[in-house]
């Protein structure tokens, strides 16, 4: 049997990977983050789950966006792009980067690049109208702030994002005009036509990468389990037909789904904040879900939807609405 720990969608909210380490025993044999970590907090995260006593395989989510691909943080951890790793009687393979956001995934930037660059005239044309219409339509603006200051007396007001006397508006309707009509221009349609092909084609590179791979590594796919952080969809009619596992994110709730042989188990969100009432007061929770998940290859693996712990007695309610924690909250923060 092979045991693994999943979780994903933490944005950034390091308490709730704290109470997660806090209630679970060092008795895995590997962890698995299915992306949305937060860029920013990622050595962080990382530096907790990493007193577990296993390796950590992670991919990348539209929230990692600002991670390069060939950043480490130690022998311990394992990003998965495009290779296949063994973990007792599994094996774990999968790609980084997501269709919301693909960050700096390689074959991302290399499309990209290519596309502005096929384009960079009018992009360059466009960017320079915005500039120049943002620079004109500015002091209309203070002004009409100004007036509105000195109208209300009051240091404290909204400015208004347009101004609303007839005279202004048309004044910045001319400024904008240059601008609004290289958008509607054939040309930048034509641009977001080919930019809607290249968000297609990067996703089938990385299908079509990810089965050279599995092919010349020519393991029992029955044994494999799939990671990226949005769900790859129709899987069982292409080359990893009879797949056993797929675990993704992004979608913020627990589903586990068996379809064609296959498991797919969304097993986010870590980042779930509740809130709890207690004598009468409203307090934070960490409420969030993972999964424990016991493989084993004659076909009764079970996967476990886990919740992180909450007081017995209190009534959980599923949206934020408090910024106190309560007391028991706070050893994680």
């Amino acid at each position: 049997m092979t045991k693994i720990l999943a979780f994903s969608d933490v944005h950034l909210n390091l308490g709730c990977v704290r109470k997660l380490r806090a209630q679970e025993k060092n008795s895995f044999d590997a962890v698995v983050i299915a992306g949305d970590m937060g860029s920013e907090a990622v050595p962080d995260l990382l530096s907790i789950v990493s007193t577990f006593d296993c390796p950590v395989y992670y991919v990348y989510g539209n929230w990692d966006n600002q991670l390069g691909y060939e950043e480490r943080f130690g022998d311990q951890f394992h990003l998965l792009h495009l290779q296949v790793e063994t973990v007792g009687e599994l094996f774990i393979t999968g790609f980084s980067g997501c269709p919301t956001h693909w960050g700096n995934n390689p074959i991302s930037l290399q499309l990209n690049e290519a596309l502005q660059k096929k384009y960079s005239a009018l992009l360059t044309g466009v960017k320079n109208a915005f500039d120049l219409a943002l620079a004109e339509s500015e002091p209309i603006s203070q002004q009409h702030q100004a007036i509105d200051k000195r109208k209300t007396g009051n240091d404290f007001y909204i400015p208004a994002p347009f101004p609303s006397d007839p005279k202004s508006e048309r004044k910045k309707k001319a400024i904008w005009k240059n601008y609004e009509s290289l958008k509607a221009s054939p040309e930048y349609k034509t641009y977001l036509n080919d930019a809607l092909l290249v968000h297609k084609e990067i996703e089938q590179w990385h299908r079509q990468c990810l089965y050279g791979v599995l092919k010349n590594s020519k393991i029992d796919v029955a044994r494999l389990m799939l990671i990226t952080h949005e769900r790859m969809h129709r899987i069982h009619e292409e080359e990893v037909k009879g797949l056993g596992f797929h675990l993704f994110g992004h979608r913020h709730g627990f589903k586990r789904t068996l379809f064609k042989g296959t498991n797919y188990v969304n097993v986010s969100a870590l980042d779930n904040v509740c809130f709890v009432v207690l004598s009468g007061n409203y307090y934070n929770v960490n409420a969030g879900t993972y999964c424990v998940i016991d493989f084993r290859p004659d076909d009764q693996s079970s996967v476990q939807c886990k919740r992180l712990y909450i007081p017995e007695g209190l009534e959980l309610i599923d949206w934020r609405m408090s910024d106190i924690w309560l007391p028991s909250e706070e050893q994680f923060l």
